[in-house]
């Protein structure tokens, strides 16, 4: 999971502080008591009592919720899933359709409509439904979830942070196959790592010398032995993510213009209904940042990346975005997720005490319900999925430092349990390692070895799959069944991660081991384990292409290669320091902090394809952006975030609305201007020096920029510059002049002071975006608000300002 600012994870952390200390129980004083013909079903909070209470929830706000019913023949699905992966079997590689899929394992229609007539006759609108109806999600207030539920939402508080919880698990009528109630309060979701939002310095290469750096894609096509006949051809390739994806494009287009790769096509899916302010957080930005630009870095010639973007990271609609995947028939056959939450764990009672001393608490959350039965339809579609370990040790994402904001920051967390959907047995989960080169130009690997901070270990519930079970270093026992239940005597456990690649060790006190992205036009080295998941998916996108035909989940063919006896593998065997990743240490062959480790894709596409080379042509590109006399971009309202503490919500005085870009009525400058409702030049509270606003396009390669500094003590200033040498300063040296009257920030730069423009020529990919100032010398970070060309308006291309002859 890549290394980023203080995100959800904060808020969802400091609520894990307690609530998972001690054993559920009831808070609230009022209860209705569950009837013989209803069940419990997850998902509660365990030690709620700990935390405060504040009296009832509104009970006119209106909360999502997510269903997931049981397909009525889980057994008949796992004898496929065998059968498909058997190369012994006339089954073998024969995937299902999606069409197929529903029609063989649906739940019975009778079933669908008495689920929606359960949801409905409580007053719930149904938002989505699934096409086998295994997943719904609807909308209520809390009043009818109340009711319907049998459970009692109120408001709570734990240190500083407010909370909405149930007091109790939610019940069901018992002839209604629901396996669980996702979204009753604001507490469970998937997590993004956090950091200090800021971009990282680029290292570069010195020749000649051991280099641990910035490393580019073709450095890593070099390293991981990727052959130049091969860059993903007539493959598809997706992510999961949420919020607003326009800025993500636009970077992603800075990226691969630098690299002169292919403009590839971009699908975002929405994966429920909402309109453009309920798909307005930018929160995760960098994460989607490094996503795309890891996955077409490593196969740019793919015929298309597809975005399935949520709402949000809540369970709800995370495992919403889940399922459009598998049952979307135009579905990437790879995905990547770069978020996690813990497996769940029946011993909560018992783990939440010995994890709060000294950090905080990690918990389970009731995944596995919903989230397996959607991941095992995609192996039987032959899909896979590539989820990133988590970027603290052996410890899972759910954790708290406080004074840091973590959640899922840098730290190696004391309770050893492991990271879902990583952990899932239909998911290929992927750790981190740090790569030393010999300092040539695309140079050779000199080393390698696991990173301190990444995810992997045992899980303690999930029973070993069977492409593990012919790897005798995975032996750790399972204690239960993530329900309680118990296995048989001697059933070994899921071990993660199955494979690795680069995360780098970026952190908090600087970089040093990253991978090449664009941040908001800015060049940055990244890094975390949501670098290596999306690298595996990209590298996995190439071996497809190899093998002409659908290979299917991965994790069969990647285990299988391993015990051919080939070296399809650098087997890491050596950590980044001595104390491995907290629980575990690396080692000969398979271990729980580099899997298999890290991939030869060469050998690895000989021994699964038969042959390197992709079997189709270079695709046409993606077409080039429009061109207009004058840019006018739009952006959400109320999405401009606080990116050093989220739990402030909306920042008016940041938020960007409307920018523009256009060349002045004499032709020698360009005046940008950035316009909100309530554009501000009073600082944030945790602001050190002003806000900063920027317009920002590309011209021949460099992205260049027009800046305001507005600061209401020191006075405004307005500069000109470029990305890759720029950098702020209280007392500009540039001829830009400007403006803040009322709600709109103006800046007229000549032509000259940004690369000088010819007559007629095009500058591209112009976006927006509002900062704090950190201070003097800190540049293009702390990100509130970007505003991009929307791809819902021009399909992905953008636009570019074409200034007059």
């Amino acid at each position: 999971m890549i290394l980023r600012r203080f995100s959800r994870a904060a808020v969802v952390g400091a609520a894990a502080f307690v609530l998972l200390g001690t054993a559920t129980a009831a808070v609230a004083s009022t209860k209705t008591v569950v009837t013989p013909a209803r069940k419990q079903v997850p998902v509660a909070l365990p030690g709620l009592s700990t935390a405060t209470h504040l009296g009832d929830a509104n009970p006119e706000d209106v909360r999502t919720i997510g269903v997931g019913v049981a397909r009525p023949d889980p057994t008949g699905e796992q004898q496929l899933y065998d059968q498909l992966y058997d190369p012994a079997s006339p089954n073998y590689h024969q995937f299902l359709t999606t069409d197929q899929f529903n029609s063989r394992f649906a739940v019975p229609a009778t079933t669908q409509q008495a689920v929606l007539g359960f949801l409905q006759g409580g007053g719930l609108s149904v938002a989505t439904t699934s096409a086998a109806g295994d997943y719904v999600t609807a909308t209520g207030t809390v009043s009818q979830l109340d009711r319907l539920f049998n459970v009692h939402i109120g408001n709570y508080r734990i240190q500083n942070f407010d909370f909405v919880a149930n007091d109790v698990a939610p019940s069901v009528p018992v002839a209604l196959p629901i396996t669980a109630v996702v979204g009753l309060d604001t507490v469970h979701q998937f997590h993004l790592p956090s950091t200090l939002s800021t971009p990282r310095p680029l290292t570069t290469d010195a020749s000649g010398t051991s280099f641990s750096g910035t490393l580019l894609p073709q450095d890593l096509w070099n390293i991981y032995d990727e052959p130049a006949s091969n860059l993903g051809q007539g493959q598809t390739v997706g992510m999961f993510a949420e919020g607003a994806s326009d800025s993500t494009i636009t970077n992603l287009r800075l990226f691969e213009q630098h690299f002169s790769f292919p403009k590839v096509p971009v699908r975002v899916v929405r994966t429920e209904p909402g309109t453009d302010d309920q798909y307005g957080d930018e929160l995760g930005n960098v994460e989607w940042y490094l996503d795309t630009q890891a996955e077409t870095g490593m196969a740019p010639d793919v015929s298309r990346l597809d975005m399935y973007m949520a709402k949000s990271l809540f369970d709800a609609d995370i495992f919403q975005d889940f399922k459009s995947w598998a049952d979307d028939p135009k579905g990437p056959a790879q995905m990547n997720a770069s978020f996690g939450e813990c497996e769940q764990n029946p011993a909560n009672p018992l783990t939440g005490p010995l994890a709060q001393v000294p950090y905080g608490t990690e918990f389970g959350d009731e995944l596995q319900p919903i989230g397996d039965p959607i991941l095992r339809q995609a192996t039987l579609e032959g899909r896979t999925l590539f989820s990133s370990t988590g970027d603290t040790g052996s410890g899972c994402p759910e954790v708290v430092v406080p004074l840091l904001g973590a959640g899922n920051g840098v730290a190696i967390q004391p309770v050893p349990t492991v990271s879902y959907p990583a952990a899932s047995p239909y998911a290929v989960g992927v750790g981190g390692t740090v790569i030393t080169t010999d300092g040539t130009d695309h140079g050779q690997r000199t080393n390698e070895v696991s990173w301190t901070f990444t995810g992997g270990g045992s899980s303690n519930w999930i029973a070993e799959p069977g492409f593990q079970k012919f790897t005798p270093q995975v032996s750790h026992q399972c204690i239960a069944k993530p329900d309680g239940t118990p296995y048989a005597y001697g059933t070994t456990c899921r071990g993660i991660p199955d494979v690795s690649s680069l995360s780098g060790n970026v952190n908090l006190t600087g970089e040093s081991n990253g991978y090449f992205i664009y941040w908001d036009g800015n060049p940055s080295a990244e890094g975390g384990t949501s670098l290596s998941s999306p690298l595996w998916a990209g590298m996995w996108t190439r071996i497809q292409a190899a093998s002409r035909t659908n290979l299917g989940f991965a994790d069969e063919a990647l285990y299988r290669a391993a015990r051919s006896g080939h070296p399809d593998f650098y087997d890491v065997t050596a950590s980044e320091t001595p104390a491995g990743n907290g629980a575990y240490q690396p080692a000969a062959g398979w271990d729980y902090t580099s899997g298999l480790g890290t991939p030869d894709v060469a050998k690895l596409m000989d021994d699964i394809a038969g042959h390197e080379a992709a079997r189709l042509g270079v695709p046409a590109p993606e077409k080039a952006p429009a061109a207009v006399s004058s840019v006018h971009l739009t952006g959400v309202p109320g999405n401009a975030n606080d990116p050093v503490d989220v739990q402030l919500g909306n920042v008016p005085a940041s938020d960007i609305t409307d920018a523009t870009l256009a060349a002045s009525p004499d032709g020698k400058s360009l005046v940008a201007t950035v316009s909100g409702p309530a554009l501000s030049a009073s600082p944030p509270p945790d602001s050190l020096a002003g806000r900063d606003f920027y317009v920002l396009w590309s011209y021949k390669g460099t992205e260049y920029f027009a800046h305001a500094h507005i600061d209401p003590n020191l006075g405004n200033a307005f500069e000109s510059g470029d990305t890759t040498t720029g950098s702020y300063t209280a007392t500009p040296n540039t001829q830009a002049t400007g403006s803040f009257t009322g709600n709109t920030v103006t800046i007229t730069v000549p032509r000259t002071e940004v690369g000088s423009p010819a007559k007629g020529a095009q500058l591209l990919y112009p976006f927006a975006i509002s900062q704090m100032d950190a201070g003097a010398g800190v540049y293009l970070a702390l990100t509130a608000d970007t505003v991009a060309a929307s791809p819902s308006a021009t399909p992905s291309v953008g636009v570019s300002l074409k200034l007059p002859n």
